[in-house]
């Protein structure tokens, strides 16, 4: 377990920021999973290689 609070630390921080709110508030619908998986992509095209990982944490 100790890896795996190491883990959700930064991604729970990460899905407090402005940009991540903004998605999680918007995505009502059964589509989030998607939004999710298209931000990180998003986030992987611009290098963010770790908030891409959070992303798809939350």
């Amino acid at each position: 377990m100790r890896g795996t609070r190491g883990t959700r630390a930064p991604a729970k921080a990460f899905s407090k920021t402005d940009e991540m709110k903004e998605l999680v508030d918007a995505d009502t619908s059964d589509t989030h999973t998607l939004h999710l998986h298209l931000k990180a992509k998003q986030l992987l095209d611009n290098g963010r290689v770790m908030d891409a990982w959070k992303a798809l944490l939350m």
